[in-house]
């Protein structure tokens, strides 16, 4: 009865650190538990304490600007990620499952491609620098715009369908 008296009135200090020391001392000094349990329990509650203001609702990354909801495990410097993502995010916005590093622009579906500049929709997997890729196109793509399933690399000039030709200047159609 006198060493739970002795409990009550140390847990009702004003530092728990203090506290938390006697009450060390007060249970090895019966000898029933090692010294060396306690300095175990002080380092996992000091993890626990560091896990709970650096991790958040399961982010297991480092973030230097930018805001991580729910289990992403890149590297977030600027942008913002809302679910799943595990690319490396400088510029921009990914939404959902892309795994391609986004510099300046907007991924939406899928995408595995390095995205410099423009606008990839649905599982693009080339390189843009310049333009916008809208259906499975797997060229290179500097300047204009691909449509449907182009394979060649563009330059300048407009690409509508399946044409597989390099374009400088011009256009094609069929």
């Amino acid at each position: 009865m006198e060493l739970v008296q002795k409990l009550e009135r140390q847990f009702n200090l004003g530092s728990a650190g203090r506290a938390f020391d006697h009450n060390k001392k007060v249970l090895t000094s019966m000898g029933s538990i090692p010294s060396e349990f306690y300095s175990i329990l002080s380092l996992i509650e000091s993890l626990c304490i560091l896990y709970g203001i650096l991790w958040k609702d399961g982010e297991t990354s480092s973030v230097k600007q930018g805001l991580l909801s729910h289990g992403e495990t890149s590297t977030v410097k600027q942008g913002l990620l809302s679910h799943g993502e595990t690319s490396s995010v400088k510029q921009g916005l990914l939404s959902h499952g892309e795994t391609s590093s986004v510099k300046q622009g907007l991924s939406s579906h899928g995408e595995t491609s390095t995205v410099k500049q423009g606008l990839l929709s649905h599982g693009e997997t080339s390189s843009v620098k310049q333009g916008l890729l809208s259906h499975g196109e797997t060229s290179t793509v500097k300047q204009g715009l691909l449509s449907h399933g182009e394979t060649s690399s563009v330059k300048q000039g407009l690409l509508s369908h399946g044409e597989t030709s390099t374009v400088k200047q011009g256009l094609l159609s069929h």
